[in-house]
Parts: C-alpha cells; sequence; structure tokens
C-alpha cells in the first residue's frame, strides 16, 4: 500500500473498527465508498462490483478494506519501532572492555534477630 493510498483510507478508521469489531457501519458517503472501492481494487487486483445502495455489500467493503488498512497499520509501527531501535543502538556508545565497573556501593549486614 502507498503512502497517498494509506493517507487516503485513513479518515475512515473509526468506520473500519466499527465495522470490524461490531459488525456495523454507519454509511461513509458516496465519495467515501469510491475511494475506498478503488483502492481496494488497486491492492488486491479484484473485479468485484459493488452495489452502493446494499448496506450489506457496503459493510462488507468497509470491512475487506479496514483489514488492509489495519494491518499496513501494524506493518508501518514496526518498521518504525526497527527503524528507532537501529537509530537508538547508533546513538549509543560500544562499552569498553579495558575499563571494568568497579561496584561502589557497600554490603548491608543482614539482620538476623527473630522477629
Amino acid at each position: 500500500m502507498t503512502d497517498e493510498q494509506f493517507n487516503a483510507l485513513a479518515p475512515f478508521e473509526h468506520n473500519y473498527e466499527t465495522a470490524l469489531k461490531a459488525n456495523y457501519s454507519r454509511y461513509p458517503g458516496r465519495a467515501a465508498i469510491d475511494t475506498m472501492f478503488a483502492i481496494f481494487r488497486e491492492i488486491t487486483g479484484s473485479r468485484i462490483n459493488i452495489n452502493r445502495s446494499c448496506s450489506t455489500c457496503v459493510l462488507n467493503l468497509v470491512k475487506s478494506v479496514g483489514k488492509l488498512y489495519f494491518e499496513e497499520k501494524e506493518r508501518r509501527q514496526k518498521a518504525e519501532e526497527e527503524a528507532a531501535k537501529v537509530a537508538a543502538a547508533k546513538t549509543e556508545p560500544e562499552p569498553n572492555p579495558d575499563k571494568a565497573k568497579k561496584s561502589t556501593r557497600k554490603k548491608q549486614a543482614s539482620n538476623e534477630e527473630g522477629a
């Protein structure tokens, strides 16, 4: 999924959540359906048609697009986390094996009196 497609689908995230979790979706509007349908066909290569006045057809489209959207969102979040780990690893100085750390902490005496 391209950034352009992902950003075009992002405003309807609430519709996807509701459709996937509650099996319900408010009518997102004709323009939103057209956008979702066009992107779905581009990504999947599917040649299905949609009846925009059929509530079940619209719900199934929103659910299908929602699955793709959330998979892509999760993939992007993991990629960002990996990039952050790599960046953090590059900025951390490597430990110097020549200098051994010395413990300056004093040992505490244990209290062995009966309670």
